[in-house]
């Protein structure tokens, strides 16, 4: 049951891409819980180490919050980026 719902999500999420019935139910199995399933199914897909995904997913975690931080200076500022909402129109 679980290895056709991380087919179907894979399929919904990148149609390109498939994920045989035994390489689900194996990462399924192999699993010790929904993250650990995730970064699996993601390694598989991009053939990439587990840990390798699991890198990548960390330093963009941290871009994000990065940005989001600089983000919220620059708008203490009064900053505004030209496309977002309330930007002056020119």
């Amino acid at each position: 049951m679980r290895a056709g719902a991380l087919q179907a999500a894979i399929r919904d999420l990148m149609p390109d891409l498939d994920l045989d019935d035994q390489a689900a139910l194996r990462l399924v199995r192999s699993s010790t819980g929904a993250k650990d399933l995730s970064l699996g199914a993601l390694a598989r897909l991009t053939k990439q180490a587990k840990r390798t995904v699991k890198a990548r997913a960390i330093e963009g975690r941290k871009l994000l919050v990065e940005a989001a931080r600089l983000d919220a200076i620059l708008e203490q500022r009064g900053y505004v980026r030209p496309g977002s909402v309330g930007a002056p129109i020119r």
